[in-house]
C-alpha cells in the first residue's frame, strides 16, 4: 500500500501538494460537478449502491447470490492448428444489502475460479486473490453517496458492466488492454437533475494505485479517477446503463454518455494498477500514467449500441534502473517490462428478437506505439438465448482477429451462465 510520510510534516505536505497539482484536472472536474449540484434540482436518489447497481437505496433487503459460468473455447489459425479448452470461468459468491433504512449499503464478492484467484505473488503475500469487492456505502443525502473499500473504479463502461451482464461471451480487446479494474480507497458520487429529464452523475475516486488485493509498502503517490456521465433522457432504470443489450425493449429512447480520466502517480505496474510489477535492482521503476476514456450506450425497442474509446500515455515507459539503464531482475537479467502506449476503440450493437434471442456484432481496434504489435483488429458475431435474463442464459460468439505481420486467428466460444 502506498504511504505518505505523516511523521515528517513538511515532506507530507510537499508530497500531497505535488499529487494535487498532478491530478488537477480530476479536482477541476469534480468542482464543476459540485457547482452543478448546487445550482440544479436535487430530487434523485443517490446512485452509489453495492456493485454500482443503482438499485433504489430504500431497498433494505439483503441479497445472497451464487453464480457460475461454464465456458468452452476453441482457437485455431487454420484447420490443422487448433487448441481447445473448457472450464469453469467464473464461480462467485456475493452478499449485498442495506442497513439503517437504506442509508448504509454493503457488498462482499468472492471469486473461486482459477481466473479470479490468479496473480499470486509476494505482493499479495502469496495468497490467492479471492476478494473481488469489499466495501460499504453511505448515502449522505439524495445527491451524495460515499463508498469506502475495494471496488471497481469509475473507468470504461464495459469494465463496470458485470461479467454476468455482457452481450458477448467476454469483453472486448479494448477492455483487456486498457481497463483500470478495481482498487481500494474512497469514491464520492454526486447525482444532479437539470430540467425535466436531464441527469448528471459525477464520481471522484482516490485509491492506492496498485490494484486489488495488493500490498506494496513505501510507494508514495496515489491513483486519481474522475468520471462525468450524462443522461439526456433520464436515468436508465435498474442500472441498465451498465447492462448490455436492451432486453426490456424500451418504448422510449434511453441514452447515456460519459468521459473518465485516470491518473496513477508513481505507478509501478505496466498498466497502472494491472500488469507486471516493474521491478529493478533497487525496488521498482516508477512512472506517472494517464488513461482517458469516452463511452456511450443507447437503447430503443430491443436495439442497442455501445461504443468506447480509450487512450494511455506516460512519459517514461521503459522500466529502468536508477541510473537510467534497462531494469534488471534479481538475477541480473533485463526484465523487458514497459508501459504500452496507445489507444483503442470498440463498437458493438445488438437486437432482441422474439423469445429472447439476441444477435449482436462487435468491432474492436487496438493501436500501440511501442507494443509487440502496432495494431490489432477483431471482428465478433454473437448469439444469445436468455432463459431468465442475464441470470440464466446460453451465449456463443465467433471472432476473427487480424494482426499485421502476425498470424491471424479465429476463436469460437460457447458458455452457460447460471446465477441464483
Amino acid at each position: 500500500m502506498r504511504s505518505l510520510p505523516f511523521d515528517r510534516p513538511k515532506t507530507f505536505i510537499a508530497v500531497l501538494m505535488t499529487d494535487i497539482k498532478k491530478a488537477k484536472y480530476c479536482f477541476l472536474l469534480m468542482g464543476l460537478i459540485v457547482s452543478t449540484s448546487l445550482n440544479g434540482q436535487q430530487d434523485y436518489l443517490g446512485t452509489k449502491t453495492p456493485e454500482r447497481d443503482r438499485n433504489q437505496v430504500g431497498n433494505i433487503k439483503d441479497v445472497l447470490q451464487i453464480s457460475a459460468r461454464f465456458q468452452f473455447q476453441t482457437l485455431f489459425n487454420n484447420l490443422n492448428n487448433r487448441s481447445t479448452s473448457a472450464g469453469i470461468r467464473r464461480a462467485r459468491l456475493k452478499l449485498k444489502g442495506h442497513l439503517l433504512s437504506g442509508e448504509i449499503g454493503y457488498k462482499m464478492e468472492l471469486g473461486f475460479s482459477s481466473r479470479d484467484m490468479s496473480g499470486v505473488s509476494e505482493f499479495t503475500k502469496n495468497t490467492p486473490r479471492i476478494i473481488l469487492d469489499a466495501f460499504v456505502t453511505w448515502k449522505v443525502n439524495d445527491n451524495w453517496v460515499l463508498l469506502v473499500g475495494q471496488a471497481k473504479l469509475p473507468g470504461n463502461r464495459e469494465r463496470i458492466v458485470s461479467s454476468r451482464d455482457l452481450q458477448f461471451v467476454d469483453r472486448s480487446i479494448l477492455n483487456k488492454n486498457f481497463n483500470i479494474d478495481r482498487d481500494i480507497g474512497l469514491q464520492l458520487e454526486n447525482t444532479s437533475k437539470i430540467g425535466k429529464e436531464f441527469y448528471l452523475v459525477g464520481t471522484l475516486s482516490i485509491s492506492q494505485g496498485e490494484g486489488r488485493n495488493v500490498h506494496v509498502p513505501g510507494i508514495e503517490g496515489f491513483q486519481y479517477t474522475t468520471k462525468l456521465e450524462l443522461f439526456p433522457f433520464g436515468i436508465l432504470p435498474n442500472n441498465e446503463a451498465y447492462i448490455s443489450g436492451d432486453q426490456n425493449r424500451h418504448i422510449d429512447p434511453k441514452w447515456a454518455i460519459a468521459a473518465a480520466y485516470n491518473y496513477n502517480d508513481n505507478a509501478i505496474r505496466t498498466n497502472g494498477n494491472l500488469g507486471n510489477f516493474m521491478v529493478n535492482s533497487t525496488g521498482f521503476h516508477q512512472t506517472d500514467i494517464s488513461t482517458y476514456f469516452m463511452d456511450t450506450i443507447f437503447k430503443y425497442k430491443g436495439f442497442s449500441v455501445m461504443a468506447e474509446y480509450a487512450r494511455r500515455n506516460t512519459g517514461d515507459y521503459i522500466a529502468k534502473e536508477m541510473d537510467g539503464t534497462v531494469a534488471l531482475d534479481p538475477n541480473g537479467i533485463p526484465t523487458g517490462d514497459y508501459v504500452p502506449i496507445g489507444s483503442a476503440y470498440n463498437i458493438q450493437m445488438g437486437n432482441m428478437f422474439k423469445r429472447n434471442w439476441e444477435l449482436a456484432a462487435r468491432f474492436s481496434k487496438l493501436s500501440f506505439k511501442n507494443d509487440r504489435f502496432n495494431e490489432m483488429k477483431q471482428y465478433t458475431m454473437g448469439l444469445s438465448k436468455y432463459l431468465k435474463g442475464h441470470q440464466i442464459k446460453v451465449q456463443t460468439d465467433l471472432s476473427y482477429s487480424n494482426i499485421p505481420k502476425n498470424d491471424d486467428y479465429w476463436m469460437f466460444r460457447i458458455q452457460l451462465e447460471a446465477g441464483f
